[in-house]
């Protein structure tokens, strides 16, 4: 097994934080070589996520050597989980999250099946603070490639659960980057009917109005705004809003307010 980065710069011991404003989202970065937080009564107005050197930004589109050269690895770690990429972001990764990290495995997870897969197996997510984001967007990822089998028939069971206490919360964007096909929105919304304004927002953006239709979803300022702003990709744009705003009115909603 190579050098796999694992060692902090010399800058990184320069930064300092002040504790009463910002040692809260620093307190647990993944060196503490002085063994002082870097807490000060001053702070140095660095961060520990520098740029990569201009020398090791190959690093980005090449493949890892078996030893990496001493950098800060926080944007490697940050790229190889947008893209998806398991092989990259299994090795690169620290024993903690980094800064933004999370957002990257996101994206990376709605992406890419295998890295949505593979992410939701990983021990630590189980136990990490952003879990609920993670099997959000793993459950979303499963929805637009038609893959329901992660999500129980709640007419038969009283809870989400897939296998023991295992729970997948309510993704919200389910339509981006992929579709689903409107059989699986029709079963999604069977099965789980708390997900009925995704549903709804998806039968919008995919132009499903069959759907739609037999859904009569609740007019809220969401659905409306998703119809309102649909209209560069969705040819039927004013069925949608027109539909909403003729049964808002009939029930006294304001589409303009987000309750």
């Amino acid at each position: 097994m190579g050098l796999n980065g694992d060692t902090a710069v010399l800058s990184s011991l320069r930064v300092t934080v002040e504790f009463m404003k910002e040692y809260s989202r620093t307190r647990s970065h993944y060196f503490n070589i002085t063994e002082d937080h870097c807490i000060s009564e001053t702070s140095s107005g660095q961060t520990h996520s520098l740029p990569l050197a201009p020398e090791h930004v190959p690093l980005l589109y090449n493949p890892l050597p078996l030893h990496l050269p001493t950098t800060n690895k926080d944007a490697l770690i940050l790229h190889a989980a947008c893209e998806g990429n398991i092989d990259r972001y299994a090795r690169l990764r620290r024993p903690v999250m980094i800064h933004h990290e999370t957002e990257a495995v996101v994206r990376g997870i709605y992406h890419h099946t295998a890295f949505a897969r593979w992410c939701h197996h990983q021990p630590n997510v189980a136990h990490s603070p952003f879990r609920d984001d993670i099997r959000q967007a793993a459950l979303a990822r499963f929805i637009m490639v038609n893959d329901l089998s992660r999500i129980a028939d709640q007419s038969t069971t009283t809870t989400h659960t897939i296998t023991g206490a295992e729970c997948w919360p309510d993704p919200f964007l389910i339509w981006l980057p992929l579709i689903p096909s409107e059989l699986t929105l029709r079963e999604l919304v069977r099965r789980r009917p708390s997900m009925l304004r995704q549903v709804a927002m998806a039968c919008i953006a995919a132009d499903y109005f069959q759907l739609w239709s037999e859904l009569e979803p609740e007019p809220d300022p969401i659905l409306w705004e998703q119809a309102t702003s649909m209209g560069v990709v969705n040819r039927n744009q004013n069925y949608y809003s027109e539909d909403l705003e003729r049964r808002a009115a009939e029930k006294n909603v304001n589409l303009l307010v987000c309750g």
